[in-house]
């Protein structure tokens, strides 16, 4: 360190973005407007000491904190946002990416559909409400439709959602046993502890993505 920076120190500034795009971007645009709050109050100035970002986790959050940083012309990476539109080099060109962008996720799930499980020329697909899960529904049906595959029923949650009407939803469309989910993390568990409750065993056939 002091050989690659002699006479430098550096430091971090940890951002709590309480999982909201909207604050994020404001606390960002509050650091480059007015610099890092002091104890005793003052403000210092520190817009020409930032280096980069790591993170947020999701895509929703990446998406929010890539639209400021783009302006600001700030590099940008996150380990776990996998959304397409981070991809788009003409509206993020300083945003590099770490995970598998969805699209290709999306693929990898219907190349399985279409040569191990034969019988599946329809299909449902349970997905998240936002930014993350909406883009995985767009590939999805894009991907579904150059192999064939219909998907009978879009079911769309939230962290509000009555995870136990799931099932006697799926159950509308019993001749569609294959089921894509495309979850936030956060529902994940949630969701298939639901499920296992009253699914008998070979009712459904699951397949996700890499939450």
């Amino acid at each position: 360190y002091d050989q690659l920076f002699p006479g430098k120190s550096i430091g971090a500034l940890i951002l709590n973005s309480c999982d909201q795009p909207l604050l994020i971007k404001q606390k960002l645009l509050n650091i480059f407007q007015n610099g890092i709050k002091s104890n005793d109050g003052s403000y210092e100035y520190v817009e020409n000491k930032l280096l980069g970002f790591v993170g947020p986790y999701s895509s929703s959050l990446s998406l929010a904190t890539s639209e400021i940083l783009t302006e600001f012309k700030y590099v940008q990476t996150a380990y776990a946002s996998t959304s397409i539109e981070l991809s788009d080099r003409s509206k993020f060109p300083y945003y590099t990416r770490v995970s598998t962008p969805d699209n290709k996720q999306v693929q990898a799930l219907i190349s399985i559909i279409r040569h191990r499980l034969y019988d599946s020329s329809y299909i449902q697909l349970v997905y998240s409400e936002g930014a993350y899960g909406e883009s995985g529904r767009a590939a999805i049906k894009e991907e579904a439709e150059k192999s064939n595959i219909c998907i009978i029923q879009e079911i769309e949650i939230n962290d509000n959602t009555n995870f136990n009407i799931i099932l006697p939803t799926l159950r509308n469309r019993p001749f569609a046993k294959v089921v894509i989910i495309f979850l936030q993390s956060q529902q994940v568990l949630a969701v298939t502890t639901a499920l296992n409750q009253n699914m008998k065993v070979g009712e459904f056939f699951f397949l996700g993505s890499e939450e």
